[in-house]
């Protein structure tokens, strides 16, 4: 997992399953995980997903940015993944990088859909009566097609 900034994902450090939880802001002189260390956490494995939470927070200029975008390149042909998470006003506007790199599969999960421009992020219009809802309602996108879902949340 990379968070750039506190996240509740943090706490997962050390589960089982969890390879590592990586601070994704800054250059890895201030502290933030740089692509090396992303690269050590998945040495040796085949199969397996970076989330990154916060993904707008990235900067696009690091080696970190970079390589999330080679995990997200390679994935296509592999068996592993990147699943980013993020504002859709923020994500919708990055033309460059591993965001805009998954932008462009327009498959993804839209939550808590605030309009109608939130479909932008995937390049679909979304139909009457897709905004609000209880918590965890949300659109399901893939390649286009809309499926509305309900999460599961925590009791």
């Amino acid at each position: 997992m990379v968070t750039p900034r506190r996240s509740p994902l943090r706490d997962l450090a050390g589960q089982p399953g969890v390879l590592a939880v990586l601070n994704g802001r800054g250059e890895p002189q201030d502290g933030a995980a740089g692509p090396q260390d992303l690269r050590e956490a998945v040495a040796g494995r085949d199969r397996y997903v970076v989330l990154v939470d916060d993904a707008e927070l990235v900067p696009q200029d690091t080696p970190l940015a970079t390589a999330l975008e080679e995990v997200l390149r390679s994935g296509r042909d592999a068996e592993h993944g990147l699943i980013i998470a993020g504002t859709t006003g923020d994500m919708t506007t990055a033309y460059r990088g591993f965001v805009a790199e998954a932008r462009k599969s327009r498959t993804g999960m839209l939550l808590s859909v605030q309009g109608p421009t939130d479909g932008d992020l995937f390049a679909v219009r979304l139909p009457r009566g897709a905004v609000g809802g209880p918590p965890g309602r949300g659109l399901l996108i893939t390649l286009g097609a809309i499926t509305p879902i309900q999460a599961a949340l925590p009791t």
